[in-house]
């Protein structure tokens, strides 16, 4: 019996750790986008934010009633909807839908410089044409 016992204890032992998943950690740990990067120790590549994305969603899949801090972090879903690798993923991750008639350029929905035809650039743009009602 005592043979037994130490035989499990071996094997246990011997078993290499499972690796804990991203979206096991943002549950345990409920981290924001800076507290993750300083994790990471460089600058998040768009993979890096693709597995994050992922993550974010399955997290949501297992806790849908918990409001994750990620989830709420503006600088996560400014940088995950600037690059242009994850953007279709981040959009559908936010709950963010494409106006009709507009493209999907971060430029149109963005507001990132003057003239771009954001929102914002076409709502001055209307208020400074003549007899526009405004």
């Amino acid at each position: 019996m005592k043979r037994l016992f130490f035989i499990a204890l071996l094997l246990a032992a011997c078993r290499p750790p499972v690796p804990e998943t991203l979206a096991a950690r943002l549950l345990r740990e409920d981290f924001t986008f800076a507290e993750w990067r300083a994790t990471l120790g460089r600058e998040p590549a768009a993979a890096d934010l693709g597995a994050l994305l992922d993550a974010l969603t399955e997290a949501h899949a297992q806790a849908p009633d918990r409001m994750l801090k990620l989830a709420q972090d503006g600088e996560f879903r400014q940088r995950t909807l600037r690059t242009s690798e994850v953007r279709a993923q981040a959009m559908r991750v936010f709950g963010l839908d494409v106006p009709d008639g507009v493209p999907a350029g971060i430029n149109q929905l963005l507001h990132t410089q003057p003239g771009d035809n954001c929102p914002v650039c076409r709502m001055r743009e209307q208020t400074q044409k003549a007899n526009n009602g405004l």
